[in-house]
């Protein structure tokens, strides 16, 4: 974990961020399906600690698969060790 700030902002009254950008700022080696799969491995609940979210690209006509995490999840995550 770097010492770059992640901003975490008030959703419906939770402090939450990105669980993509979360990781690009933890500079994670792995992609980040797969980190999210393994954070998700440590017992966070769906609702509670997180919130999934789709982004949809205009440009490449798709849609991206994102998360909200709070701010505990967040703290919890820049504990574990990948």
């Amino acid at each position: 974990m770097n010492s770059e700030l992640i901003y975490f902002e008030n959703k419906a009254g939770a402090h939450v961020t990105s669980a993509k950008n979360f990781h690009k700022k933890s500079k994670v080696e792995m992609p980040f399906s797969i980190w999210f799969e393994k954070v998700l491995l440590h017992g966070f609940k769906s609702g509670l600690d997180y919130w999934p979210i789709e982004e949809k690209n205009h440009l490449e006509e798709m849609v991206i698969q994102d998360y909200h995490i709070s701010v505990e999840m967040g703290q919890a995550i820049s504990k574990l060790t990948f």
